[in-house]
């Protein structure tokens, strides 16, 4: 994996016991099934030892191909340096996410890259809903270390 990478684990059952809380997995920790990808850079994403990972030449938005509309996700997310990325919800196939629908930013805040002139906003840090609402910055762990979302919608 290359530093910059940003890998997801989405429901993975050795983590979350899924069905004990109702949950379903979205992820099946081998393959992409249930996934479309649009917009796609160089690889796009890739599963790699059971996560969902965007090379540093990847990316795109990568979108469940069932639609939900109340819902609980809950998921671990990792990232090195310099790494950014979101989680698109409520978002159409087309379109920046991020406007026309909400994303919750994965961003490496500490990073050099964005503390130098990059003139980030609040609502641009972790776990900010992107350009709406600002999220409490300094948590993130770095350097692939896990974090966790859990984002309830209702």
């Amino acid at each position: 994996m290359t530093r910059r990478e940003l890998a997801l684990l989405l429901g993975g059952a050795a983590i979350l016991p899924a069905a004990e809380r109702g949950f379903k997995p979205l992820f099946n920790e081998k393959d992409l099934t249930g996934w479309k990808l649009v917009g796609g850079r160089g690889k796009g994403y890739l599963v790699q030892n059971g996560v969902i990972v965007c090379p540093e030449d990847g990316g795109g938005n990568l979108f469940t191909e069932k639609e939900y509309s109340d819902f609980t996700l809950r998921l671990e997310w990792r990232l090195w340096d310099g790494g950014n990325n979101g989680v698109g919800i409520r978002a159409p196939l087309e379109g920046d996410a991020a406007y026309v629908g909400m994303e919750i930013q994965v961003l490496d805040e500490a990073s050099e890259k964005y503390k130098k002139g990059a003139g980030l906003k609040p609502t641009q840090m972790t776990g900010s809903v992107y350009d709406v609402f600002a999220a409490k910055s300094g948590h993130v762990k770095r350097d692939g270390e896990w974090n966790n979302y859990e984002i309830k919608m209702v």
